[in-house]
Protein backbone atom coordinates (compact mmCIF):
# COMPACT_ATOMS: atom_id res chain seq x y z
CA UNK A 1 0.00 0.00 0.00
CA UNK A 2 1.31 3.42 -0.98
CA UNK A 3 1.23 5.98 1.84
CA UNK A 4 -0.78 8.29 -0.43
CA UNK A 5 -3.54 5.66 -0.48
CA UNK A 6 -3.92 5.36 3.29
CA UNK A 7 -6.91 7.71 3.55
CA UNK A 8 -8.71 5.84 0.78
CA UNK A 9 -8.18 2.49 2.48
CA UNK A 10 -9.00 3.93 5.91
CA UNK A 11 -12.41 4.82 4.49
CA UNK A 12 -12.83 1.33 3.08
CA UNK A 13 -11.72 -0.11 6.42
CA UNK A 14 -14.42 1.87 8.24
CA UNK A 15 -17.17 0.51 5.95
CA UNK A 16 -15.84 -3.03 6.32
CA UNK A 17 -15.66 -2.80 10.10
CA UNK A 18 -19.15 -1.27 10.27
CA UNK A 19 -20.47 -4.26 8.37
CA UNK A 20 -18.64 -6.68 10.67
CA UNK A 21 -20.02 -4.91 13.75
CA UNK A 22 -23.50 -5.02 12.22
CA UNK A 23 -23.17 -8.80 12.02
CA UNK A 24 -22.54 -8.93 15.76
CA UNK A 25 -25.52 -6.68 16.49
CA UNK A 26 -27.78 -8.83 14.33
CA UNK A 27 -26.60 -12.01 16.06
CA UNK A 28 -27.28 -10.50 19.48
CA UNK A 29 -30.74 -9.32 18.39
CA UNK A 30 -31.60 -12.79 17.11
CA UNK A 31 -30.42 -14.37 20.37
CA UNK A 32 -32.74 -12.04 22.30
CA UNK A 33 -35.66 -12.81 19.99
CA UNK A 34 -35.83 -9.26 18.61
CA UNK A 35 -34.91 -10.42 15.09
CA UNK A 36 -36.06 -13.64 13.49
CA UNK A 37 -33.55 -13.92 10.65
CA UNK A 38 -30.35 -12.33 9.41
CA UNK A 39 -27.68 -12.94 6.79
CA UNK A 40 -24.08 -12.32 7.92
CA UNK A 41 -21.48 -10.79 5.61
CA UNK A 42 -18.35 -11.60 7.62
CA UNK A 43 -15.51 -12.48 5.27
CA UNK A 44 -17.07 -10.76 2.24
CA UNK A 45 -16.23 -7.21 3.32
CA UNK A 46 -13.57 -6.63 0.63
CA UNK A 47 -16.46 -5.85 -1.73
CA UNK A 48 -16.33 -2.33 -0.26
CA UNK A 49 -13.22 -1.84 -2.41
CA UNK A 50 -15.45 -1.68 -5.49
CA UNK A 51 -17.23 1.51 -4.36
CA UNK A 52 -14.42 4.03 -5.11
CA UNK A 53 -14.46 2.95 -8.77
CA UNK A 54 -18.18 3.59 -9.23
CA UNK A 55 -19.93 6.86 -10.04
CA UNK A 56 -23.08 8.15 -8.39
CA UNK A 57 -25.12 7.26 -11.48
CA UNK A 58 -23.92 3.66 -11.85
CA UNK A 59 -26.43 0.96 -10.95
CA UNK A 60 -25.95 -1.74 -8.30
CA UNK A 61 -27.75 -5.08 -8.20
CA UNK A 62 -26.12 -6.46 -5.09
CA UNK A 63 -25.50 -9.88 -3.60
CA UNK A 64 -27.07 -10.47 -0.19
CA UNK A 65 -23.61 -10.39 1.48
CA UNK A 66 -22.75 -6.99 -0.03
CA UNK A 67 -23.43 -5.00 3.13
CA UNK A 68 -19.96 -3.42 3.26
CA UNK A 69 -20.36 -2.31 -0.36
CA UNK A 70 -23.81 -0.91 0.44
CA UNK A 71 -22.37 1.10 3.33
CA UNK A 72 -19.56 2.35 1.09
CA UNK A 73 -22.20 3.35 -1.46
CA UNK A 74 -23.89 5.50 1.19
CA UNK A 75 -26.67 3.29 2.56
CA UNK A 76 -27.50 4.52 6.09
CA UNK A 77 -26.73 2.13 8.92
CA UNK A 78 -30.19 2.82 10.32
CA UNK A 79 -31.80 1.38 7.17
CA UNK A 80 -30.17 -2.00 7.82
CA UNK A 81 -31.31 -2.06 11.46
CA UNK A 82 -34.87 -0.94 10.67
CA UNK A 83 -34.99 -3.68 8.07
CA UNK A 84 -33.66 -6.24 10.57
CA UNK A 85 -36.44 -5.45 13.04
CA UNK A 86 -39.21 -5.03 10.44
CA UNK A 87 -39.80 -1.39 11.36
CA UNK A 88 -41.55 1.35 9.46
CA UNK A 89 -39.15 3.47 7.43
CA UNK A 90 -37.03 0.46 6.47
CA UNK A 91 -36.21 0.05 2.76
CA UNK A 92 -39.02 -2.50 2.31
CA UNK A 93 -41.29 -1.47 5.20
CA UNK A 94 -40.66 -4.89 6.71
CA UNK A 95 -41.84 -6.76 3.60
CA UNK A 96 -38.51 -8.19 2.50
CA UNK A 97 -35.91 -10.47 4.04
CA UNK A 98 -33.55 -8.53 6.35
CA UNK A 99 -30.41 -7.39 4.57
CA UNK A 100 -32.01 -7.21 1.12
CA UNK A 101 -31.66 -3.43 1.09
CA UNK A 102 -32.55 -1.00 -1.67
CA UNK A 103 -32.30 2.73 -2.12
CA UNK A 104 -33.67 4.66 -5.09
CA UNK A 105 -31.44 7.72 -4.59
CA UNK A 106 -28.30 5.54 -4.59
CA UNK A 107 -29.34 3.50 -7.67
CA UNK A 108 -29.29 0.51 -5.33
CA UNK A 109 -31.79 -1.98 -6.74
CA UNK A 110 -33.54 -4.31 -4.31
CA UNK A 111 -31.98 -7.75 -3.86
CA UNK A 112 -34.50 -10.42 -4.94
CA UNK A 113 -35.15 -13.41 -2.72
CA UNK A 114 -34.75 -15.86 -5.61
CA UNK A 115 -31.06 -16.78 -5.85
CA UNK A 116 -29.43 -15.28 -8.98
CA UNK A 117 -32.69 -13.61 -10.10
CA UNK A 118 -30.82 -10.29 -9.97
CA UNK A 119 -28.57 -11.33 -12.88
CA UNK A 120 -31.22 -11.06 -15.58
CA UNK A 121 -32.58 -7.87 -14.03
CA UNK A 122 -29.09 -6.36 -14.05
CA UNK A 123 -28.77 -7.17 -17.76
CA UNK A 124 -32.12 -5.46 -18.36
CA UNK A 125 -30.85 -2.31 -16.68
CA UNK A 126 -27.68 -2.50 -18.79
CA UNK A 127 -29.81 -2.58 -21.95
CA UNK A 128 -31.31 0.75 -20.89
CA UNK A 129 -27.99 2.48 -20.08
CA UNK A 130 -25.82 0.95 -22.81
CA UNK A 131 -25.55 4.15 -24.84
CA UNK A 132 -24.41 6.29 -21.90
CA UNK A 133 -21.44 6.13 -19.54
CA UNK A 134 -23.04 4.32 -16.61
CA UNK A 135 -22.35 0.68 -15.82
CA UNK A 136 -24.24 -1.98 -13.87
CA UNK A 137 -22.78 -4.06 -11.06
CA UNK A 138 -24.23 -7.54 -10.56
CA UNK A 139 -23.13 -9.40 -7.42
CA UNK A 140 -23.68 -13.12 -7.02
CA UNK A 141 -22.43 -16.03 -4.93
CA UNK A 142 -20.65 -19.10 -6.27
CA UNK A 143 -23.74 -21.21 -5.63
CA UNK A 144 -25.91 -18.73 -7.52
CA UNK A 145 -23.80 -19.13 -10.67
CA UNK A 146 -25.23 -22.63 -11.04
CA UNK A 147 -28.68 -21.20 -11.71
CA UNK A 148 -29.93 -20.87 -15.29
CA UNK A 149 -30.76 -17.18 -14.82
CA UNK A 150 -27.09 -16.37 -14.32
CA UNK A 151 -25.96 -18.36 -17.36
CA UNK A 152 -28.62 -16.70 -19.49
CA UNK A 153 -27.69 -13.26 -18.18
CA UNK A 154 -23.99 -13.62 -19.04
CA UNK A 155 -24.86 -15.03 -22.46
CA UNK A 156 -27.10 -12.05 -23.26
CA UNK A 157 -24.55 -9.55 -21.89
CA UNK A 158 -21.94 -11.04 -24.22
CA UNK A 159 -24.27 -11.28 -27.24
CA UNK A 160 -25.54 -7.69 -26.92
CA UNK A 161 -22.27 -6.27 -25.52
CA UNK A 162 -23.78 -4.76 -22.38
CA UNK A 163 -21.91 -2.80 -19.66
CA UNK A 164 -22.31 -5.27 -16.78
CA UNK A 165 -19.66 -6.10 -14.20
CA UNK A 166 -20.44 -9.58 -12.89
CA UNK A 167 -18.67 -10.23 -9.57
CA UNK A 168 -18.82 -13.76 -8.19
CA UNK A 169 -18.15 -13.88 -4.45
CA UNK A 170 -16.65 -17.34 -4.16
CA UNK A 171 -16.65 -18.63 -0.58
CA UNK A 172 -16.64 -22.24 -1.86
CA UNK A 173 -20.00 -23.14 -0.31
CA UNK A 174 -23.56 -23.08 -1.62
CA UNK A 175 -25.05 -23.09 1.87
CA UNK A 176 -23.54 -26.41 3.08
CA UNK A 177 -22.51 -27.87 -0.30
CA UNK A 178 -18.91 -27.42 -1.53
CA UNK A 179 -18.82 -25.84 -4.99
CA UNK A 180 -15.25 -26.57 -6.04
CA UNK A 181 -15.27 -28.27 -9.44
CA UNK A 182 -18.98 -27.55 -9.92
CA UNK A 183 -19.14 -24.02 -11.36
CA UNK A 184 -18.35 -22.27 -14.63
CA UNK A 185 -15.09 -20.95 -13.16
CA UNK A 186 -14.13 -24.07 -11.19
CA UNK A 187 -14.28 -27.11 -13.45
CA UNK A 188 -13.71 -30.75 -12.48
CA UNK A 189 -10.22 -30.59 -14.01
CA UNK A 190 -9.22 -27.17 -12.64
CA UNK A 191 -9.89 -23.44 -12.85
CA UNK A 192 -11.34 -22.03 -16.08
CA UNK A 193 -9.70 -19.06 -17.78
CA UNK A 194 -12.73 -17.76 -19.69
CA UNK A 195 -16.51 -18.06 -20.00
CA UNK A 196 -18.54 -17.29 -23.11
CA UNK A 197 -15.34 -15.75 -24.49
CA UNK A 198 -14.91 -13.43 -21.49
CA UNK A 199 -11.65 -13.68 -19.55
CA UNK A 200 -12.24 -14.57 -15.90
CA UNK A 201 -10.45 -12.02 -13.73
CA UNK A 202 -9.57 -13.21 -10.23
CA UNK A 203 -9.07 -11.36 -6.96
CA UNK A 204 -7.95 -12.46 -3.53
CA UNK A 205 -10.75 -11.16 -1.32
CA UNK A 206 -8.60 -11.44 1.79
CA UNK A 207 -6.31 -8.73 0.36
CA UNK A 208 -8.35 -5.55 0.00
CA UNK A 209 -5.56 -3.57 -1.63
CA UNK A 210 -5.10 -6.15 -4.38
CA UNK A 211 -8.87 -6.51 -4.79
CA UNK A 212 -9.23 -2.74 -5.21
CA UNK A 213 -6.72 -2.88 -8.06
CA UNK A 214 -8.52 -5.75 -9.84
CA UNK A 215 -11.85 -3.96 -9.53
CA UNK A 216 -10.32 -0.82 -10.95
CA UNK A 217 -9.06 -2.66 -14.04
CA UNK A 218 -12.42 -4.41 -14.56
CA UNK A 219 -14.54 -1.26 -14.17
CA UNK A 220 -12.28 0.69 -16.52
CA UNK A 221 -12.63 -1.98 -19.18
CA UNK A 222 -16.43 -2.08 -18.89
CA UNK A 223 -16.58 1.72 -19.28
CA UNK A 224 -14.21 1.69 -22.25
CA UNK A 225 -15.66 -1.24 -24.20
CA UNK A 226 -19.32 -0.94 -23.04
CA UNK A 227 -19.19 -4.72 -22.77
CA UNK A 228 -19.29 -7.15 -19.82
CA UNK A 229 -16.53 -8.34 -17.51
CA UNK A 230 -16.40 -11.15 -14.95
CA UNK A 231 -14.44 -11.04 -11.68
CA UNK A 232 -14.26 -14.00 -9.32
CA UNK A 233 -13.26 -12.84 -5.84
CA UNK A 234 -12.15 -15.61 -3.50
CA UNK A 235 -13.39 -15.01 0.05
CA UNK A 236 -14.10 -16.99 3.17
CA UNK A 237 -17.53 -17.13 4.76
CA UNK A 238 -16.36 -16.66 8.34
CA UNK A 239 -19.72 -17.57 9.87
CA UNK A 240 -22.65 -19.86 9.17
CA UNK A 241 -24.73 -19.26 6.04
CA UNK A 242 -27.49 -17.58 8.09
CA UNK A 243 -28.63 -17.79 11.69
CA UNK A 244 -30.74 -20.76 10.56
CA UNK A 245 -27.57 -22.68 9.70
CA UNK A 246 -24.71 -24.19 11.73
CA UNK A 247 -21.51 -24.52 9.72
CA UNK A 248 -19.82 -26.57 12.45
CA UNK A 249 -21.94 -29.49 11.23
CA UNK A 250 -20.19 -29.61 7.85
CA UNK A 251 -16.87 -27.80 8.42
CA UNK A 252 -14.11 -29.07 10.66
CA UNK A 253 -12.95 -27.12 13.71
CA UNK A 254 -9.46 -26.88 12.18
CA UNK A 255 -10.88 -25.43 8.94
CA UNK A 256 -12.86 -22.79 10.80
CA UNK A 257 -9.94 -21.90 13.06
CA UNK A 258 -7.52 -21.60 10.12
CA UNK A 259 -9.75 -19.33 8.04
CA UNK A 260 -10.23 -16.94 10.96
CA UNK A 261 -6.46 -16.86 11.52
CA UNK A 262 -5.40 -16.44 7.88
CA UNK A 263 -8.32 -15.15 5.78
CA UNK A 264 -9.98 -12.29 7.66
CA UNK A 265 -9.85 -9.30 5.27
CA UNK A 266 -10.38 -6.75 8.05
CA UNK A 267 -7.49 -8.01 10.15
CA UNK A 268 -5.21 -8.18 7.09
CA UNK A 269 -6.13 -4.64 5.99
CA UNK A 270 -5.51 -3.36 9.53
CA UNK A 271 -2.01 -4.85 9.41
CA UNK A 272 -1.37 -3.21 6.03
CA UNK A 273 -2.58 0.17 7.31
CA UNK A 274 -0.30 -0.06 10.36
CA UNK A 275 2.63 -0.95 8.08
CA UNK A 276 1.78 2.16 6.00
CA UNK A 277 2.01 4.42 9.05
CA UNK A 278 -1.47 4.39 10.60
CA UNK A 279 -1.31 3.92 14.35
CA UNK A 280 -3.15 1.22 16.26
CA UNK A 281 -4.67 4.00 18.36
CA UNK A 282 -6.22 5.53 15.23
CA UNK A 283 -7.77 2.19 14.26
CA UNK A 284 -9.09 1.80 17.80
CA UNK A 285 -10.63 5.26 17.59
CA UNK A 286 -12.43 4.23 14.39
CA UNK A 287 -13.72 1.10 16.12
CA UNK A 288 -15.01 3.08 19.11
CA UNK A 289 -16.74 5.52 16.78
CA UNK A 290 -18.44 2.68 14.91
CA UNK A 291 -19.55 1.03 18.14
CA UNK A 292 -21.11 4.33 19.24
CA UNK A 293 -22.88 4.82 15.89
CA UNK A 294 -24.28 1.29 15.91
CA UNK A 295 -25.52 1.54 19.50
CA UNK A 296 -27.23 4.86 18.75
CA UNK A 297 -28.78 3.58 15.49
CA UNK A 298 -30.02 0.39 17.15
CA UNK A 299 -31.66 2.41 19.91
CA UNK A 300 -33.49 4.46 17.27
CA UNK A 301 -34.49 1.33 15.35
CA UNK A 302 -35.75 -0.38 18.50
CA UNK A 303 -37.91 2.63 19.35
CA UNK A 304 -39.39 2.97 15.88
CA UNK A 305 -42.96 1.66 15.37
CA UNK A 306 -43.40 -1.67 13.65
CA UNK A 307 -44.24 -1.55 9.97
CA UNK A 308 -48.00 -1.54 9.40
CA UNK A 309 -49.65 -4.67 8.14
CA UNK A 310 -50.73 -4.25 4.52
CA UNK A 311 -53.00 -6.96 3.17
CA UNK A 312 -52.61 -5.85 -0.44
CA UNK A 313 -49.14 -5.91 -1.97
CA UNK A 314 -50.27 -4.02 -5.07
CA UNK A 315 -49.75 -0.30 -5.55
CA UNK A 316 -52.33 1.54 -7.71
CA UNK A 317 -51.45 1.53 -11.40
CA UNK A 318 -50.69 4.93 -12.96
CA UNK A 319 -53.57 6.61 -14.74
CA UNK A 320 -51.92 6.35 -18.15
CA UNK A 321 -52.24 2.56 -17.87
CA UNK A 322 -55.84 2.51 -16.62
CA UNK A 323 -57.62 5.32 -18.48
CA UNK A 324 -59.88 4.43 -21.41
CA UNK A 325 -57.81 6.71 -23.64
CA UNK A 326 -54.85 4.38 -23.36
CA UNK A 327 -56.76 1.28 -24.46
CA UNK A 328 -55.72 -0.37 -27.71
CA UNK A 329 -58.65 -1.76 -29.67
CA UNK A 330 -58.64 -3.83 -32.83
CA UNK A 331 -60.61 -2.35 -35.71
CA UNK A 332 -60.64 -5.50 -37.80
CA UNK A 333 -61.18 -9.20 -37.31
CA UNK A 334 -61.44 -10.78 -33.89
CA UNK A 335 -58.04 -11.62 -32.47
CA UNK A 336 -56.88 -14.58 -30.45
CA UNK A 337 -55.52 -13.77 -27.00
CA UNK A 338 -51.94 -14.23 -28.23
CA UNK A 339 -52.51 -11.94 -31.22
CA UNK A 340 -54.12 -9.31 -29.00
CA UNK A 341 -51.19 -9.36 -26.60
CA UNK A 342 -48.76 -8.90 -29.46
CA UNK A 343 -50.76 -5.96 -30.82
CA UNK A 344 -50.68 -4.29 -27.41
CA UNK A 345 -46.92 -4.78 -27.16
CA UNK A 346 -46.37 -3.33 -30.65
CA UNK A 347 -48.55 -0.33 -29.84
CA UNK A 348 -46.73 0.40 -26.58
CA UNK A 349 -43.30 0.01 -28.18
CA UNK A 350 -44.31 2.39 -30.94
CA UNK A 351 -45.82 5.08 -28.72
CA UNK A 352 -43.83 5.10 -25.46
CA UNK A 353 -40.13 5.95 -25.58
CA UNK A 354 -39.70 4.58 -22.03
CA UNK A 355 -40.57 1.06 -23.14
CA UNK A 356 -37.71 -1.10 -24.40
Amino acid sequence: MQKTDTQLFLGIYRHMLTSRKADAVQADAAQRGEAFFYIPSSGHEAMAALAPHLTATDWLHCHYRDRALMFARGLPLLDILLDLLGKTGSPSEGRNMPGFACNRSLNLIGVPTGVSSNALQAVGVAQAVKNGRDIVYCGIGDGGTQEGEFLEAVAEAVRSQLPVLFVVQNNRYALSTPTKGRTFFSLPDGDAKEFYGLPILRADGTDVVATHRVFGDAVSKVRKTRGPQIVVIDVERLTSHTNADDHTLYRSADDIREMHAKADPIRILAEQLIAAGISEAQLKEIEHSINHDIDAAFAVARGTPNAQTELSAKKPLPEKLTSAASEQRSGGDALTMLEAMREVFRARLGSDKNIY
